[in-house]
């Protein structure tokens, strides 16, 4: 629900910022400690999606009372996509040992593009759609485009997974924590630097 707070017409978008977090610590979660990922822990992550994507698509219901039908298969259809963006990740960094930092933002943008093309394309509620309000946000998007504020916000996300999972080691979590504020303060004078007032 936090990546729903996040888009309009809420418009909370700094939750877009830890919105992708869930999936994530999923996504890396060791099966060697925390055993495999049951069809229940599935039935979860999809749950997930599908109630997000009803609520980012309600207003399908709206222009006439047969809609709504067409709304939950809509919801059933989209609920598909962060699923798969957690089974490839898992995919990823399990099987091909990519790290979390490198193989998340790429399956995202990855399944962001599929889903802007696949039966002719619905990219309505992107993570990055989140981030207009945010004034640097909308310069860095002029600099990389959409999809790359997406990989940005999930790639920050990744290296934040990462420090809560480095239990003993101080120094890599500092250094790490250091790469998340230098990106943050990149992200934002960046943002502000390209700013021309109209």
């Amino acid at each position: 629900m936090t990546l729903w707070l996040a888009q309009p017409p809420v418009g909370w978008w700094p939750l877009a910022w830890v919105a992708p977090i869930g999936w994530l610590m999923i996504a890396k979660r060791d099966a060697a400690t925390d055993g495999p990922l049951s069809r229940r822990d599935w039935l979860c992550v999809y749950a997930s999606g599908v109630v997000y994507w009803a609520a980012a698509c309600h207003w399908v219901c709206l222009p006439h009372p047969a809609t709504p039908v067409g709304w939950v298969f809509l919801s059933l259809y989209l609920g598909l996509y962060p699923t798969a963006f957690v089974w490839l990740t898992r995919v990823a960094t399990r099987r091909a040992h990519a790290p979390l930092w490198l193989a998340a933002p790429l399956l995202w943008v990855g399944i962001e593009c599929l889903q802007a093309r696949l039966f002719s394309g619905f990219l309505m509620g992107a993570l990055s759609h989140s981030q207009p309000c945010a004034l640097f946000g909308e310069k860095i998007a002029s600099l990389v485009g959409a999809y790359g504020v997406s990989a940005f916000l999930v790639f920050l996300m990744s290296q934040a997974v990462r420090v809560v999972e480095l239990k003993t080691h101080a120094t890599s979590r500092m250094l790490l924590a250091a790469s998340i504020m230098i990106s943050l303060a990149w992200f934002f004078f960046a943002g502000v630097w390209s700013y021309r007032p109209p």
